[in-house]
């Protein structure tokens, strides 16, 4: 669901913030990191990213080669099903934003050992 344009706007807004607070907190290259999604939040995350003139990477299972996909720098298709790159997406970044979400979400940020930033929604 890529919700309203009233909470893709917060989403937005959000991204915009965390981009800024993350790159003012490291001397590192910002890449943004997701799910290789073309909806929600990761795909307001792309957009923004790309804005920015940053680098983009997308994670996904080989099911998501069937779905609708942002057109991200990197790819890294890991495992068949979904939830089998969670490992691989959370080893591959240094810090880890988390905007919204649900359930699966929530797990992969508390698992995840790095810097961390939330927002909600």
């Amino acid at each position: 669901d890529d919700g309203d344009g009233a909470e893709r706007d917060e989403a937005r807004a959000k991204v915009q913030k965390c981009l800024s607070d993350v790159a003012s907190s490291t001397d590192k290259q910002v890449v943004v990191v997701s799910t290789w999604v073309a909806s929600g939040v990761a795909e307001v995350a792309y957009v923004e990213a790309r804005a920015l003139g940053l680098p983009t990477v997308g994670f996904a299972c080989k099911l998501a080669e069937q779905q609708h996909t942002f057109d991200v720098d990197d790819v890294h298709v890991v495992g068949r099903n979904h939830g089998d790159e969670t490992r691989a997406l959370l080893s591959f970044c240094d810090a880890l934003v988390k905007i919204g979400g649900g359930v699966n979400e929530a797990s992969m940020y508390a698992s995840f050992k790095g810097r961390k930033f939330a927002f909600d929604l």
